[in-house]
């Protein structure tokens, strides 16, 4: 998936995402995040709300943190 560049790009994006969410995941759970090529045009907005969307399909996400 493109050069060393590009790839921690997407380390740096997708760490920064997960940043925001992490205290809000339920306790309990693991995950593996793999950057597919996409990622290489996205910026850090549509990366976090791809992230969070991809939180909630799972039920583990903010918004269902606590519910």
């Amino acid at each position: 998936m493109g050069n060393a560049v590009q790839r921690n790009r997407a380390k740096r994006l997708l760490r920064a995402a997960l940043q925001e969410v992490i205290a809000d995941i339920k306790p309990g759970y693991q995950g593996i995040l793999i950057a597919r090529k996409p990622i290489l045009d996205a910026d850090f907005q549509e990366t976090s709300q791809a992230l969070n969307s991809l939180l909630e399909k799972a039920g583990i996400g903010p918004s269902n943190a606590y519910g």
